[in-house]
């Protein structure tokens, strides 16, 4: 009966239900709120459940049990960042509208640039352009907290570029996006950015109280 009203067991339990959930709402259902931003809202409702468990795990005296917190969060976390790429409802508006095609774009500031000055108007450029710097930043926090290795650069750079290499290349090789050198710019520069930030300015002891 403990087991039951257990923090972590509750959790969980929460965690499981949201994913099961944002899966739901991203890959079969048409629910929408018709503000043309159905993939943010859905990672949305699945971020409040999981910053729960994330800040629940920051408590933790247990460094072990906390690890295996984090390392389910991280798992989580994948299964939004797969929800929202693979989806592909913003991919499909962006290729309607001309600013990118099916293929692969390795010209530097290219797609950054029309969406910038493209029909869907300048809010929906920024809202793709802040969504992709901003989508791997996470793991800017979650890496050096599940192994102390990732607080060094050169590990924490290399492993992003190989999240975002990994991401861009399934979509091209599945068909349900391209490959664009601009997302690789936007995904590794957010993350790096927010990274040194939290590590040159000690942030990142905050979470280890």
């Amino acid at each position: 009966m403990s087991k039951i009203f257990n923090k972590k067991y509750i959790n969980n339990v929460i965690i499981f239900i949201s994913i099961v959930y944002y899966i739901y709402l991203m890959f079969f259902s048409d629910v929408t709120l018709d503000t043309g931003k159905k993939e943010l809202e859905n990672m949305i409702m699945l971020a409040i459940p999981c910053f729960m468990l994330l800040f629940y795990s920051f408590n933790l005296k247990d460094k072990e049990e906390r690890r295996n917190i984090l390392i389910t969060y991280f798992i989580f976390y994948i299964i939004a960042v797969i929800g929202f790429t693979g989806a592909n409802f913003r991919d499909n508006v962006l290729i309607d509208a001309g600013i990118s095609e099916r293929g692969i774009n390795l010209i530097p500031f290219s797609t950054i640039k029309q969406m910038l000055i493209s029909a869907l108007g300048l809010k929906v450029g920024l809202y793709n352009i802040i969504g992709n710097f901003l989508m791997l930043t996470p793991l800017a926090i979650l890496l050096p907290l599940i192994n102390n290795r990732f607080m060094k650069i050169r590990y924490f750079l290399s492993s992003i570029i190989f999240f975002s290499f990994s991401i861009e290349l399934i979509q091209y090789i599945i068909e349900i996006g391209s490959f664009d050198i601009d997302d690789l710019i936007l995904n590794i520069s957010g993350s790096f950015i927010f990274f040194l930030i939290i590590i040159k300015t000690k942030l990142i002891n905050f979470f280890y109280i």
